[in-house]
């Protein structure tokens, strides 16, 4: 069963709060029925003050292709897959949050027992910055 977006807010930092929010609004937007980890994928893309993941993908070094064009072609295959996931505009009401998939939960949770198993890499990734 998905969980709702306030439960799953409460286990995550404010940061990761805020890219949440950010793919729930993804996910409405579109009238898709569930928020999934391709929501929060593209809201990360879209976020200018969330370079987390543009970090980890120019930190990919493939010289074959710049990073900006690397970043629209990532950009446009979550767009086609996200068009291609099913719209429920009828059955979700406007002020509803599309609640958190179960896969997309179960990939928050791992990531945080990861942290707990690795904190030294957590904080590592964190001085980098």
């Amino acid at each position: 069963m998905p969980t709702p977006v306030t439960a799953a807010r409460q286990c995550l930092t404010p940061e990761a709060g805020k890219a949440l929010d950010e793919a729930v609004t993804v996910a409405k937007r579109r009238g898709h029925a569930q928020t999934t980890s391709l929501h929060a994928v593209s809201a990360l893309l879209s976020l200018p003050s969330s370079s987390i993941l543009r970090d980890a993908c120019c930190r990919s070094r493939n010289s074959a292709y710049s990073p900006r064009l690397q970043f629209k072609a990532l950009d446009l295959c979550l767009s086609v897959s996200l068009d291609r996931a099913p719209s429920s505009h009828n059955n979700v009401s406007s002020d509803q949050e599309p609640p958190v998939s179960n896969s997309f939960m179960a990939a928050i949770k791992r990531s945080q027992a990861n942290q707990r198993r690795h904190p030294d890499n957590f904080h590592f990734y964190h001085q980098q910055q």
